[in-house]
């Protein structure tokens, strides 16, 4: 009902909005199978996803993203490319992310995927994690645009 609701006031904007899973036992949805339900119940073409590959790892470790090919592929408008530590379930929270190769999250198996839909559109990352505030802006920048080059020239994404 509520994406439904910011969809319309989006539209005249021509703004898309992207709805995010957090895998996160407190969160609501948890699964890319349930985002997509509630994508299609919304069926507005300005609704659609961002998918973390981190948010989708914190539903149990999960680094598995076969499931992504069942949604609509032109329902991806955006991709969030990281990665994290490995710790128990019990301590997993957006402070544990990591730049792309660097942690236990399959980045190639989600970048595959992607690209096996199709996916062609923006790649980014988010630096929740506090260590990296402490580095200058410049040293996130570099370390950030690196790591995510690194990942798409892998896996034939560029």
């Amino acid at each position: 009902r509520i994406l439904k609701k910011l969809s319309a006031l989006a539209r005249p904007y021509g703004m898309k909005l992207c709805f995010e899973l957090v895998g996160l036992r407190k969160s609501c949805v948890r699964s890319i199978e349930a985002a997509d339900h509630i994508v299609r119940a919304v069926d507005e073409d300005n609704a659609g996803f961002v998918f973390d590959s981190y948010n989708i790892h914190l539903n149990g470790h999960c680094n598995d993203f076969s499931a992504i090919k069942k949604v609509q592929s032109e329902k991806i408008f955006a991709v969030h490319l990281m990665s994290a530590d490995d710790v128990p379930e019990s301590e997993m929270g957006q402070d544990k992310r990591c730049f792309a190769g660097t942690g236990v999250v399959d980045t190639d198996s989600f970048l595959q995927t992607l690209k096996c839909c199709g996916y062609d559109g923006m790649v980014s990352v988010e630096t929740f994690r506090p260590e990296y505030w402490a580095k200058t802006p410049e040293w996130v920048i570099e370390n950030a645009y690196r790591t995510t080059y690194a990942a798409l020239e892998k896996n034939q994404c560029l």
